[in-house]
């Protein structure tokens, strides 16, 4: 019979900056994982994100990382994750910290069956006008793809895009 185990995150429990306890992991992706946070001094859920160790020792990945995080602010639009903070820890975790947003992702969406026209026509031009907004800022996206792109409930609407 084979041995399962488990693989614990380490950073789970964690507190990171003095103040973002990490939850849970949300996803992870090439260059980096997004966790579940609490703000342990005003008891708010965020998303913390942060850039793997390997590439957190590279000047270049950890420059390209924080100029992202600057970039993100200066945006400024309602269909874009506000990040509100960003740094490093004394060993070397870099990490973003982002409004934490609790939607079902636009592919988990187009998995349960197709949109109406008026639905995929909603999303699809509050996508638009975010990106509208971040290329005349000077920011290209460098990762749009449906399970990055969020729906939520905001303002009695249905879809609002993130």
């Amino acid at each position: 019979m084979a041995e399962v185990r488990t693989v614990v995150d380490p950073l789970i429990g964690r507190t990171v900056g003095g103040r973002y306890r990490l939850i849970q992991r949300l996803g992870s992706g090439g260059m980096s994982s997004v966790y579940l946070a609490r703000h342990v001094l005003i008891d708010r859920l965020m998303a913390i994100k942060t850039l793997r160790r390997d590439l957190a020792q590279d000047p270049v990945q950890r420059d390209r990382f924080i100029r992202e995080a600057r970039a993100v602010n200066r945006i400024n639009h309602e269909n874009i994750v506000e990040i509100t903070d960003f740094g490093e820890s004394d060993d070397g975790l870099v990490y973003l910290v982002m409004e934490y947003v609790p939607g079902e992702s636009l592919l988990k969406a187009l998995g349960k069956g197709p949109f109406t026209v008026a639905r995929s026509f909603d999303i699809a031009q509050q996508a638009g006008g975010a990106l509208a907004r971040a290329h005349q800022m000077g920011v290209v996206h460098r990762d749009l793809k449906p399970e990055n792109m969020l729906l939520v409930e905001r303002r009695k609407r249905k879809d609002f895009l993130k």
